[in-house]
């Protein structure tokens, strides 16, 4: 995940793509020229709408190979949203979402590449992956949230049972799972949490939570013996 958010906030992702996108907003809008290379994206359409005239959408051809490739949907002159198909496949597999001030707020990918968007990405204030939200059953149902510092993964709640109460929490350290919580009885609180060694290796299990949530039983897991 924090390689393909990555991609999305450095030179080799957003970058380009923002750029072009500012060169044919300034020629749909206004009719200025080309960008720094000299080169402008081939604008192909542009809709309005019928009864206010705002500008609603833009199509155009962002590796000018003929093909239409990203759609930039427009409110007048705020852009709204950003739909790409970089292999040109005819289906959408990135969502570039923007604020009132143009930011980008947020990016949706399809994790199958088949035009369903199930994942959306949120950056920090340096432009770092800070959480992931996702649909894993693909109805836009957001079930699973994954939270990160400095590109590693922190973090995880989610709602397995799709009653939209949060029943699983996972802890990582280094990338490793370091806890995991459930919720037992639907109470939206855990009732029993298991702690793992920088191994891997299971080795407590808490449980018998008190109103605070603090676990008055803690189970040691025996350690396997020894090899040799």
């Amino acid at each position: 995940m924090g390689d393909r958010m990555r991609s999305v906030h450095d030179g080799s992702g957003l970058a380009p793509r923002t750029a072009r996108v500012v060169v044919v907003l300034c020629v749909a809008l206004s009719g200025c020229g080309a960008s720094d290379d000299g080169v402008a994206p081939r604008l192909l359409n542009a809709g309005y709408d019928p009864e206010t005239g705002r500008l609603q959408l833009i199509e155009f051809d962002a590796d000018e190979n003929g093909t239409v490739d990203t759609w930039t949907h427009m409110d007048g002159s705020r852009l709204l949203r950003i739909e790409i198909d970089a292999d040109e496949d005819g289906r959408i597999e990135r969502w570039e979402y923007y604020d009132d001030n143009a930011s980008l707020e947020k990016v949706g990918y399809s994790s199958a590449s088949d035009g369903i968007v199930d994942s959306w990405m949120f950056a920090d204030a340096e432009g770092q992956l800070a959480r992931v939200e996702l649909s894993t059953s693909r109805d836009e149902t957001i079930d699973r949230w994954e939270f990160y510092e400095n590109d590693l993964l922190t973090r995880v709640e989610q709602d397995t049972t799709g009653d939209g109460i949060v029943d699983r929490w996972e802890t990582f350290e280094d990338a490793r799972l370091a806890t995991a919580a459930f919720d037992e009885n639907g109470n939206g609180r855990p009732d029993r949490r298991l702690t793992y060694d920088s191994a891997g290796t299971l080795t407590t299990i808490e449980s018998d939570p008190d109103e605070s949530g603090t676990f008055r039983t803690t189970t040691e897991v025996p350690r396997p013996p020894a090899e040799g």
